[in-house]
């Protein structure tokens, strides 16, 4: 089990491990806790690794510890602190210019305004998801990110019938 070779790794973490591969190990368990809904752990491990990132302004794995942040405190139900990490994943996926980041970053923005049934908010960061996405296929033709397209047009959906936006939700259902 994974679980157990990166706890096995950790009892080298004071051994002269470099600080970067220190904060892999943290992310990677992180992720691991998270996937075996261990979530109050993987916050702890996750944490571990961003202040590691911060430190070394590793701005894209910074990014993406703010991400993931925002997730579990989704799946926690604290949306006002997930919406914040997410704000934070997203600024610094900005810093990093790391596009793909970036639409990732609204669409979870999106996913959890919808949680709090903001969906005006939501609808505005699905489209800028969908629009990031347009912009991607258009500069990278090899580019397979057909699922998250569908799924960002399911979300415009849902979001357009919540605001009663009739032409828009047409327009969505004929894209997807």
């Amino acid at each position: 089990e994974s679980k157990d070779y990166f706890e096995e790794a950790l009892k080298h973490e004071h051994k002269g491990v470099p600080e970067e591969d220190l904060a892999i190990l943290y992310h990677n368990l992180g992720s691991v806790k998270k996937h075996l809904g261990e979530r109050s752990s993987a916050i702890y491990y996750i944490e571990k690794a961003l202040n590691i990132n911060l430190k070394l302004k590793r701005y894209d794995e910074v990014a993406t510890n703010y991400y993931m942040l925002a997730s579990l405190h989704s799946e926690n139900k604290d949306f006002n602190k997930a919406h914040e990490l997410a704000l934070l994943a997203l600024e610094n996926d900005k810093k990093m210019e790391n596009s793909l980041g970036i639409a990732q970053d609204y669409y979870a923005l999106g996913i959890i305004s919808m949680k709090q049934e903001k969906y005006e908010h939501a609808h505005e960061y699905f489209k800028k998801t969908y629009l990031i996405y347009q912009a991607l296929i258009d500069l990278y033709k090899n580019l397979s990110i057909d699922n998250e397209i569908k799924s960002v047009l399911e979300q415009m959906v849902i979001t357009a019938k919540a605001l009663n936006l009739a032409s828009e939700t047409e327009e969505y259902e004929k894209q997807l």
